[in-house]
């Protein structure tokens, strides 16, 4: 190729094509900085105190959240066995009456020890441990109201009631409620209100 057929770019048109190019590499060079300087950035540490708080009630709800599990697993597991080795009415109706309250509590208790990782992340500041402390606490109380009205129910079903079912029902109904009842009087201790922060 001759020298002549090699058409040079003239200096005004040149440095008009090269801006944009060294803009752009500016712009990468920077964005590439700033990733990096984000990514050795390391992440705010949590105040000990805060970290120790969580962890103590994180230790207190999933201590209940075990017992309701096992408590749950029993009577599923009695359920179970009553309505395998018997055809009588009222040990049937007891039966399907622990059988579908143990099912409940042990379902609700391992889907809470799943999903409690998660709800951590609310709880950013002591005062918000405390507040979640508090209403839990207030929760159970007003659970364990309704189950003295549930037991009492149970009760008079298997009083006053002449069918055998409903009798049956009624009985499951009394052994489970107060199961519920005494697990919830130890929840209250482990779930009373702390003042960690004034």
């Amino acid at each position: 190729m001759r020298r002549a057929d090699v058409m040079p770019c003239a200096p005004p048109r040149c440095l008009r094509y090269s801006q944009p190019l060294g803009t752009l590499g500016r712009r990468l060079a920077l964005a590439s900085a700033l990733a990096l300087s984000l990514a050795a950035t390391p992440a705010a540490a949590e105040e000990p105190d805060l970290v120790r708080i969580r962890g103590e009630y994180d230790k207190d709800r999933d201590g209940i959240s075990l017992m309701f599990a096992s408590m749950g697993l029993f009577n599923l597991s009695v359920g179970v066995s009553t309505l395998i080795a018997t055809r009588d009415t009222f040990w049937t109706a007891f039966g399907l009456e622990a059988a579908g309250f143990g099912a409940i509590n042990f379902g609700s208790a391992v889907g809470w020890l799943l999903l409690r990782p998660g709800m951590d992340k609310e709880l950013t500041s002591i005062k918000s441990v405390d507040h979640q402390r508090e209403a839990l606490h207030r929760g159970t109380l007003i659970g364990m109201a309704f189950e003295v009205a549930y037991i009492a129910g149970g009760a008079i079903a298997w009083g006053v009631f002449k069918h055998d079912f409903i009798r049956g029902l009624g009985a499951g109904i009394v052994a489970q409620g107060a199961q519920t009842f005494s697990l919830d009087v130890v929840e209250l201790f482990w779930l009373r209100p702390r003042r960690s922060v004034p």
